[in-house]
């Protein structure tokens, strides 16, 4: 697994590419928290998956530890271009349902709905 983040003006832009698996989800858990925590209130952390092959329950939970802290802090959590393999598993946890981070079909729809230039 390999994550990369773009700081954009109020936006957050991480793109993970591989398994988001037990072994993976500990280092993205303190990448992902750390870049968060860094962002100023406001501000939204887009993950794009369009490289994210699998996740695993423990991949869940790091974007649920990741969803609600961004929601306890004053931003927010978007991930886009969803493979369909990643969308199933995500569909099945409920997360989709939930609404506790906003799904976007391409990252530009979400860097547009995120008031990014």
């Amino acid at each position: 697994m390999d994550i990369s983040i773009e700081q954009r003006v109020g936006v957050e832009l991480v793109r993970i590419e591989g398994k988001l698996d037990f072994q993976a989800s500990i280092e993205a858990t303190e990448k992902l928290m750390a870049a968060l925590q860094s962002s100023p209130p406001g501000a939204t952390m887009i993950i794009d998956a369009s490289a994210l092959s699998y996740v695993s329950s423990a991949g869940l939970r790091t974007l649920l530890t990741l969803a609600k802290s961004a929601q306890t802090s004053g931003r927010s959590l978007a991930v886009a271009a969803v493979q369909p393999s990643v969308q199933q598993v995500l569909d099945i946890s409920g997360l989709t349902k939930a609404n506790i981070f906003t799904l976007h079909p391409t990252v530009d729809a979400a860097l547009q709905a995120a008031g990014a230039p």
